[in-house]
């Protein structure tokens, strides 16, 4: 029996990201009585040739047409006749069709909502690393603009907002002044608060671009190739987990991670094309193994907010009511991905 397949890249097909948010597509007939009666929806990724079920509640079922069972939040496996995809569709057997029905009547008198624990933000170099370096230096200062300051004043500017917006909701600095920590303590710090299998941490890194091509220009938002895979599977689930789901389930937890992470990804993109659009580029998003988003075991992006090697970019950042505009557009990002998770919970 083939199952699971775990090939690199991940194309969730049905996932549209319209305005900020996210609104799935559900198959036809064969699944729309659990759609009416439960609320419940349904992503497909073509691809790999997995399904993903939610409740309204926020809990998640896993299956594939390929296997004779189901993975129910992570740490049960059901066995099931089977689960056909025809055409746009799904239709389920007799068996799957009940573990499915009392999968999402469990739900609702198991509510366990997924939220957004903390929020990790990772303002760039700093100490003895300036990062990148302006080409030249502006008037009134002493010396060219650095990276390391514009990571920082974007960081406490955007921190501020978070808090102001969502004053329960643990905000964690991995500095807050000129000091370094390096890339190996800064993801310590974010993996020291990771959530559990109900819980999201977001790890947010602010970044300056440089280019030797002079007239570069723009902001793009970058979170971890498709391609890497990781174990990410927290501690607790492990321990519930059969040794013969493992796999699947280390396979699932890093899928389900670079899905968040690239829906993160792409609306604080969306986020800075609205407060910064008109005067820099949207370089969109980009998909690379920088080393704080492949160790950071949550929905991990970083966002390279212009070209300091530009010298009209460069100015722009050197100024503080631009650097606002900025961490407003990264705030507004989070915001719409939060706002998708709270209305989980409601």
């Amino acid at each position: 029996m083939k199952c699971w397949r775990s090939g690199a890249g991940i194309v969730w097909a049905i996932l549209l990201l319209i305005k900020g948010g996210v609104f799935p597509l559900f198959g036809d007939a064969f699944f729309s009585d659990f759609t009416k009666e439960f609320q419940a929806d349904l992503l497909w990724d073509e691809r790999r040739q997995i399904g993903m079920i939610f409740s309204a509640e926020g809990k998640k079922i896993v299956f594939s047409p390929d296997c004779d069972f189901l993975i129910i939040d992570y740490n049960q496996k059901k066995t099931i006749d089977y689960i056909k995809k025809e055409g746009k569709g799904f239709l389920f057997g007799p068996s799957a069709e009940k573990a499915v029905r009392q999968f999402l009547e469990n739900s609702r008198s198991e509510r366990t909502p997924v939220r957004v624990k903390a929020i990790i933000i990772d303002a760039g170099h700093g100490g003895k690393d300036p990062g990148a370096i302006a080409g030249k230096t502006l008037p009134g200062r002493s010396g060219p603009l650095t990276e390391k300051e514009v990571t920082l004043d974007v960081a406490l500017r955007l921190e501020d907002k978070i808090r102001r917006e969502f004053p329960d909701i643990p905000i964690v600095m991995t500095r807050t002044t000129d000091v370094y920590p390096d890339l190996k303590e800064r993801t310590e710090i974010a993996n020291r608060v990771a959530g559990g299998k109900d819980d999201l941490v977001l790890f947010v890194s602010i970044h300056v671009n440089s280019s030797i091509n002079k007239s570069a220009s723009g902001f793009e938002v970058w979170f971890l190739s498709q391609d890497v895979r990781r174990d990410v599977v927290p501690e607790e689930v492990k321990q519930d987990v059969d040794d013969s789901v493992l796999p699947v389930i280390t396979d699932l937890f890093d899928h389900e991670i670079t899905m968040e992470s690239r829906l993160l990804s792409k609306l604080i993109c969306d986020g800075l094309e609205r407060s910064v659009g008109d005067v820099s580029r949207n370089r969109g998003i980009k998909e690379e193994e920088w080393f704080v988003v492949k160790y950071a075991k949550m929905p991990a992006v970083l966002v390279e907010v212009g070209f300091i090697s530009n010298e009209n970019e460069m100015k722009m950042l050197a100024d503080g009511e631009y650097c606002d505009k900025i961490a407003e557009g990264v705030f507004t990002g989070i915001k719409d991905f939060m706002v998708g998770f709270a209305a989980v919970e409601e």
